[in-house]
């Protein structure tokens, strides 16, 4: 609340406080930053840039340049300020062409285009980076971007699994072989090649054995989903809790513990419910396949003539997804609605945060979206979103 006011003290004090200048110019910068107000920012970091540099070791100084501009122009490149991220980066490479930053900004250029959604120009802009440094590890990032934009952005399922495969012929030693491994289990997965999805897998668990515990149990995780996907509770149940009573588990549970504890669960409270489980599963496989409609459908069906079902709040949130997807935004509302008012179910807090993602991302409807979320750190004061929810709420004050 009282940044501006901090701002003006500090502006005052520069000059005769020339010892701590850049500390000055450092929180002058990150200040404006916070505030959105890009263009003061980016003139303090400019002053910053230039007494880095007077106090800079002469041997030093090509490789540590441009590090307060690249700073900046990461962080505006994050917040979608796209403009100031380019005049940042450009003035980087252009005067600092020798500083290990450059190459570092040259790769975010690459990176405007693709957060601009402007999907066939980052590819090129990609291509044409790791064509220029084929050797940097920059280069094998920039690949691995092209197969993601192509399979998250524009799916083209065929052209991401031609980039993942290079990626792994062309990259075998690399820590990033293990990640496109796992992009071309998740491009089996929507095609609906299981067999394929878990052949790669096997090769990731198979190939390494210096593999970190997370990538273990990251693959063994997707393996016991696709147990799932098949209708075969009972495997999938026995695949998790090896994850979940493993020796060698991290000591503060992550997210891979986490999802394979709520999976686990999720099959134990059901197994007398085999249907409802093999429709849950097949519904989620569908929406992950893009399949909404069919997803919809294959729901509406079960739950026609199953409405009593334990596994009703589970179906009633997928279903929200696919009716977001196809637009049926309201129905969608309606369906977190219903979650939110069984007063016995596990899911109410997430089906606020759900409702209030639909009011503000879809529907545009900033006062309801911010009620939902004051209704989740109202009622439940524990729940595990709250932080999400505060999150959200400080963003739409923003944008109001």
């Amino acid at each position: 609340e009282i940044s501006d006011e901090i701002a003006k003290t500090l502006k005052k004090e520069i000059k005769s406080n020339e010892a701590i200048s850049k500390e000055i110019y450092q929180i002058l910068g990150g200040l404006f930053t916070r505030q959105k107000k890009y263009k003061e920012a980016f003139s303090f970091y400019l002053k910053l840039e230039n007494e880095n540099e007077k106090g800079m070791i002469k041997r030093k100084k090509a490789q540590v340049k441009g590090q307060a501009l690249f700073n900046f122009g990461n962080t505006a490149l994050k917040d979608g300020a796209f403009e100031y991220a380019q005049n940042a980066f450009q003035l980087l490479v252009k005067k600092y062409p020798k500083s290990s930053y450059a190459l570092r900004a040259e790769f975010g250029l690459a990176m405007l285009y693709e957060g601009q959604k402007m999907y066939p120009q980052a590819i090129q802009a990609y291509n044409n980076f790791a064509n220029l440094h084929p050797k940097s590890i920059e280069a094998l990032r920039a690949k691995m971007r092209i197969g993601d934009i192509y399979f998250n952005n524009l799916f083209q399922v065929d052209r991401a699994k031609e980039a993942y495969q290079k990626i792994v012929r062309d990259y075998p030693n690399t820590s990033l072989k293990t990640e496109a491994l796992f992009r071309l289990a998740a491009c089996g997965l929507v095609e609906d090649d299981l067999k394929g999805a878990k052949a790669n897998l096997q090769k990731i668990l198979h190939e390494s054995r210096t593999l970190k515990n997370e990538n273990r149990q990251k693959a063994e995780l997707i393996l016991a989903k696709i147990s799932f996907y098949q209708a075969r509770p009972t495997a999938a149940l026995q695949q998790l809790q090896k994850i979940v009573n493993a020796d060698n588990k991290s000591k503060t549970p992550d997210l891979n513990e986490n999802d394979a504890l709520e999976l686990s669960m999720l099959i134990q409270e059901n197994l007398n419910d085999s249907t409802g489980l093999a429709v849950l599963a097949k519904a989620r496989l569908l929406n992950m396949q893009r399949r909404y409609k069919e997803s919809k459908k294959f729901i509406d069906d079960y739950l026609q003539e199953n409405n009593q079902t334990q596994l009703q709040d589970e179906l009633y949130l997928l279903l929200a997804d696919d009716l977001r997807h196809l637009g049926e935004y309201n129905l969608a509302i309606e369906k977190m609605n219903q979650v939110y008012g069984n007063e016995e179910g596990l899911y109410r807090d997430l089906a606020l945060l759900k409702a209030g993602e639909i009011y503000q991302d879809d529907l545009k409807d900033l006062k309801k979206a911010q009620e939902s979320y004051e209704s989740l750190l109202a009622d439940f004061p524990t729940s595990i979103y709250l932080e999400e929810a505060r999150k959200k709420i400080r963003n739409l004050d923003n944008i109001k």
